[in-house]
């Protein structure tokens, strides 16, 4: 399947059904909020982030999972349902959790390397939440090694979405700190809500895909 024919299947759907925006938009609000002078000052800086890391191990695995299940809602003819979705996730936290924790403490252990070794690492274990998920796999070790083989001869492919929205994302953030606090950190969560979705749909979309081939 090319990139170009997931990217429009994933835009189609969401403008379709919006209420795939719901579980990251929870997410990058939470960021958000955190992260502002507010938060700053209750908490202090180190609080803070401390609290933002907590938000990105504990509250993105179950977002991207409850995205992925109304996701799989959707092309089963079924409507997308959130309270269902939810249900669908917790039965695989712990692992799903697990799973991302050791992947990130690779990726940012490889970041410290030279940045080369984390962005390689990145899109290696890029399918751990579909794995557990959708593969039924609650092994963390294989979780991550079926991960790594799905991406074997597929690197630069799956490289290049990453690309298409990470990359967009990050440019307009760092362009969002000339508008008034209020304002840069509304479009800040609506854009990460956005792209964030986008990209999980594509990369579900390509995993299940993958996993018909292998």
């Amino acid at each position: 399947m090319k990139i170009n024919e997931l990217i429009k299947g994933a835009v189609r759907e969401t403008v379709n059904f919006p209420i795939l925006f719901a579980p990251f938009f929870v997410s990058a609000f939470l960021n958000a909020s955190l992260g502002s002078d507010r938060a700053l000052t209750a908490f202090g800086p180190g609080w803070s982030v401390i609290l933002r890391i907590l938000v990105l191990l504990l509250l993105t695995p179950l977002t991207s999972g409850m995205t992925i299940f109304l996701d799989r809602n959707i092309h089963s003819g079924e409507s997308p349902n959130l309270p269902g979705s939810f249900d669908r996730v917790m039965p695989n936290y712990l692992p799903l959790v697990a799973v991302n924790l050791v992947a990130w403490t690779g990726i940012v252990l490889g970041f410290f390397l030279f940045i080369v070794p984390g962005v390689y690492l990145y899109v290696k274990f890029i399918f751990t939440n579909q794995e557990v998920l959708l593969g039924g796999e609650t092994d963390i070790t294989k979780a991550l090694e079926n991960s790594w083989n799905h991406t074997t001869n597929r690197w630069g492919s799956i490289f290049q979405i990453i690309l298409i929205f990470e990359v967009p994302l990050l440019l307009i953030s760092f362009s969002l700190g000339g508008l008034p606090p209020g304002l840069g950190a509304t479009v800040s969560v609506l854009l990460t809500t956005v792209f964030q979705t986008w990209v999980t749909l594509v990369l579900t979309h390509l995993y299940l895909v993958i996993f018909k081939e292998d």
